[in-house]
C-alpha cells in the first residue's frame, strides 16, 4: 500500500528466506531487501537507496544464509554480506574480487563450505573457505571446466550432496567434486 510506510515497498518478489528467529526477509526487484521482523509485524526497507548502500542495489535476486550472516545477491552491486539486524559487514564484487560479473542470480553455500555464485554475463564462481579468489566457469573456461552459457540462473545442492547449475540456454549442469 502506498500510503503505508511499513508495508513492501515493492510489489515484484524475486527472493525470500525466513531465518530462524522467523522473521521474513523478502528480495525484491526494485526495491531493495524488505524485513519484517517477527515481534514488530511491520517491514524496513534494507538495500534499497539507503544511507551507506549503493543506490543500484535494488534488484535482490537471491538471499543465503551461511553462519551469523545473510549474503545478498544484487544485479548490480555483487553480494551484500549483512550480519545480525542487518547491518552490512562487507560487499563482494568485481572492485574487490576477481569476479567478472556484478550481476549475481544465485548463491550457494556447500557443505564442504564453497561459496557458489551464479551471474548473468559472467558464468559461475566458487571460492574455497579461507580464499579470497573465485574460480570461474564459463564458456572460455579451459577443458573440464567449461559452461556453455554464460547465464547461470540458480545453483544448489541437493539433499545427496550433488551441485545443481540452472542456466539460461545452457541447460543443466551437475558438478563432480572429484575431477572438478
Amino acid at each position: 500500500h502506498d500510503d503505508n510506510l511499513w508495508t513492501l515497498n515493492d510489489n515484484a518478489i524475486y527472493s525470500l528466506y525466513s531465518d530462524e528467529d522467523d522473521n521474513l526477509w523478502v528480495g525484491t526487484f526494485f526495491g531493495g531487501v524488505n524485513v519484517m521482523y517477527r515481534h514488530f509485524n511491520m517491514f524496513e526497507f534494507l538495500l534499497a537507496g539507503s544511507e551507506g548502500y549503493s543506490q543500484d542495489s535494488k534488484v535482490v535476486s537471491s538471499i543465503v544464509k551461511s553462519g551469523d550472516n545473510l549474503y545478498v545477491g544484487t544485479e548490480n552491486d555483487g553480494v551484500y554480506v549483512l550480519g545480525k539486524k542487518g547491518l552490512r559487514h562487507m560487499v563482494i564484487n568485481s572492485s574487490n574480487s576477481n569476479l567478472t560479473s556484478d550481476n549475481i542470480h544465485s548463491i550457494c553455500m556447500d557443505d564442504a563450505g564453497n561459496m557458489w555464485l551464479g551471474s548473468y554475463y559472467g558464468g559461475l564462481f566458487m571460492r574455497r573457505p579461507g580464499q579470497k579468489s573465485f574460480v570461474n566457469f564459463n564458456t572460455d573456461s579451459g577443458k573440464g571446466y567449461r559452461l556453455s552459457s554464460n547465464h547461470v540462473y540458480c545453483v544448489c545442492q541437493d539433499s545427496r550432496g550433488t551441485l545443481m547449475v540452472g542456466t539460461q540456454y545452457g541447460g543443466l549442469y551437475r558438478y563432480d567434486y572429484k575431477s572438478g
